[in-house]
């Protein structure tokens, strides 16, 4: 008996979760460096998330901020959402004074796969293009006034947050080597819902890395829409990447007897999610954009290496059970929105 596979592969477009029920590895602590993002420009592309890597820089998928970025765009952050009190950034990125970076290769017209689904967003330090809104006064207040509301007993949990978006370098961890690999620790990434924080877990799945498309794919976990750009975080906080998209296979499973003919038909259909890692081409796209724009070292994220008990070779058989994993012409044939 032998079976014939079909797949009909298309990206579809990510919307938000719940967070699961348990809690084994992740705690809401390790996402307070992590923000909701709008972006405006030519087009509308409505709103993502961005990872904090310092007091000057965040980190979001390329396909959140081009093209609406190639020229001109304005960016929002939110770094507190809470219906008595907001802050939030605002990011103005022109030709002649770029704050929106994107690598070269990622322009869809060069090359459409993902590989390079990273862009960079500079702010100003505080509290230039930082605006404060108070429902109390139902209306905008200066960054006095909101240090001092801040204060209240009843405002304990967003002080913890403003807190942990200043001052702080988030901790990058780099793949290197041409081999594949895969994960062998959780990861997860947050869910934002009005002024709470939750977070989608993989729950001990195993991602493995394509060294084809430098992008790391599993399973779908209930990462959708409103998530892509986010840090994607293993167990203690740190970042292994930035969620890109999901891939969605569908079709049907034929079983034929031993002339040749159709037995049986199973339909099915397969989500998968995948993210961008911080391969070296990718570390150097940062490092080198916040040299140029003369970061000191101090408003740079650290980078170290993913150890051994993070990530192992993947073998022959793990091979086999992804032998329909999407290969580098199926990406580049499909359009990431």
């Amino acid at each position: 008996m032998k079976k014939i596979f079909t797949f009909l592969l298309f990206l579809i477009p990510l919307t938000l979760m719940a967070q699961a029920d348990k809690e084994p590895f992740f705690y809401v602590d390790d996402f307070l460096n992590q923000s909701v993002i709008h972006v405006e420009g030519d087009r509308d592309y409505g709103r993502c998330q961005a990872l904090r890597l310092s007091d000057e820089w965040y980190l979001t998928a390329a396909h959140c901020v081009y093209p609406a970025c190639k020229r001109e765009c304005d960016v929002v952050v939110e770094l507190i959402q809470h219906p008595a009190l907001k802050a939030q950034v605002e990011v103005r990125h022109r030709s002649s004074d770029p704050k929106v970076f994107v690598p070269r290769e990622y322009e869809p017209k060069r090359n459409k796969s993902i590989r390079s689904d990273m862009a960079l967003i500079k702010i100003e330090p505080l509290p230039t293009n930082h605006y404060f809104f108070s429902a109390e006064e139902e209306s905008q207040i200066d960054y006095p006034m909101f240090l001092e509301k801040l204060q209240s007993s009843k405002f304990s949990r967003l002080r913890q947050q403003w807190n942990a978006l200043h001052g702080q370098r988030a901790t990058l961890l780099t793949i290197e080597g041409s081999v594949a690999r895969h994960l062998q620790q959780p990861i997860a990434v947050p869910v934002f819902s009005g002024a709470d924080i939750f977070y989608q877990e993989s729950f001990g799945q195993n991602f493995f890395y394509f060294p084809q498309l430098r992008y790391y794919m599993g399973k779908n976990f209930g990462v959708e829409k409103g998530m892509s750009g986010s840090g994607v975080i293993i167990p203690g906080g740190k970042a292994v990447g930035v969620v890109s998209a999901n891939l969605e296979g569908s079709g049907q499973i034929v079983s034929y007897n031993e002339a040749d003919q159709p037995i049986s038909v199973l339909p099915y259909d397969v989500s998968f999610f995948f993210f961008t890692p911080f391969t070296p081409k990718n570390k150097n796209f940062i490092e080198a954009t916040l040299e140029s724009q003369g970061t000191k070292r101090s408003n740079r994220p650290y980078f170290a290496k993913i150890g051994a008990h993070n990530a192992a070779m993947v073998d022959l058989k793990v091979e086999e059970a992804f032998e329909d994993a999407p290969s580098v012409q199926d990406i580049e044939d499909t359009n990431l929105r």
